[in-house]
């Protein structure tokens, strides 16, 4: 008769993940669908638990460098806070991670595409002017980021209207309604934690008039290929790749390694101003945003009247076009 070996055996716990390691897959394949069923029988996750990411991210000193394993841990704690029912630990390569990857993704992105629609849209406003000259005015000195182009103050700097529409547009609608987690310290993140995603504004712009300003995305183009509803057709140049033979817009994106020594500038200068000047150019930028939303619901209420649609332009974009043509009459009749 045998005796049975009575030693205590440790017992496997088990992990509930997001994504079991069997279906782990490349981060781009992944769909909303590959989430945990309960993550897909609600508006949470599109309406907290992304907008708390994104509000994170734009906290980070470059919104383009963020490792995974920071990414990681931050995702489970925001995961955690609005879903606290589910006890999941989020893996990296899972559903959770990848899909917040590409959300974050198409977030910095659409800061590139709304600052060239935001300097499209100011630059075509005025007729009397070449768009070109115009974006190449911008550019001078920067005098895009400033409050008042002609005197370029430092104490204006990363306050004109571009800076403020942009942050609101590309940013604070994207946060709304962000989760409150004391873990991430959500609280100071929506008021004093932006100043990366305020050098990240500035950025998109200085590319989006410098595209203009050197002639790679041509004005006149772009009028030619907007649709009958007014939506903008904005396509970027391609060039011939030497080494694959391939053509690419590679030279023209909105890329860390094309435009990251100018954010780091940006972000450095912001850094030296303060907490509470970012706190200002939020509340600022905030303000733009409700009241740019309070014009466009009334916009939609009298939809019906055609008169509804003549002279919307925004009164500051018309004081900057006013200086931007002074100063082309300035160039003209003040010899070299």
């Amino acid at each position: 008769m045998s005796l049975r070996d009575t030693s205590a055996k440790p017992k496997e716990q088990s992990v509930n993940v997001d994504t079991p390691h069997d279906n782990l897959k490349p981060r781009s394949q992944y769909r909303n669908t590959d989430l945990p069923e309960q993550v897909q029988t609600d508006h949470r996750w599109a309406k907290k638990f992304l907008p708390t990411m994104m509000l994170w991210a734009g906290s980070q000193e470059s919104l383009w460098s963020i490792p995974d394993e920071t990414l990681l841990t931050h995702i489970q704690i925001a995961f955690h806070a609005v879903y606290p029912e589910l006890n999941l630990v989020i893996v990296q390569n899972g559903a959770v991670f990848s899909l917040t990857v590409q959300r974050l993704s198409e977030w910095r992105s659409n800061f590139g595409s709304t600052a060239i629609a935001l300097i499209f849209d100011f630059l075509t406003s005025n007729n009397d002017c070449d768009p070109e000259v115009l974006a190449g005015l911008l550019l001078k000195d920067f005098a895009f980021i400033f409050k008042d182009m002609d005197k370029c103050e430092p104490d204006g700097a990363f306050h004109s209207a571009f800076m403020l529409q942009l942050l609101g547009k590309a940013h604070l609608s994207a946060i709304n309604g962000h989760a409150t987690i004391p873990a991430l310290k959500t609280k100071d993140l929506a008021t004093k934690g932006m100043a990366g995603v305020i050098a990240f504004c500035a950025t998109a712009l200085e590319r989006a008039v410098t595209l203009i300003s050197e002639g790679d995305i041509k004005v006149e183009d772009v009028l030619a290929s907007t649709s009958a509803r007014g939506k903008l057709n904005i396509k970027l140049p391609k060039v011939l790749n030497k080494v694959t033979g391939k053509v690419t817009s590679a030279p023209y994106l909105f890329s860390r390694d094309l435009w990251g020594k100018a954010n780091t500038g940006y972000m450095k200068g912001i850094k030296k101003k303060g907490l509470d000047f970012v706190e200002t150019t939020v509340d600022m930028a905030r303000s733009a945003l409700n009241e740019s939303n309070a014009a466009d619901a009334g916009i939609s209420e009298s939809s019906d009247d055609d008169r509804a649609f003549l002279c919307m332009y925004d009164i500051i974009l018309f004081e900057l076009c006013l200086f931007l043509c002074l100063q082309i009459v300035l160039f003209f009749l003040i010899p070299c």
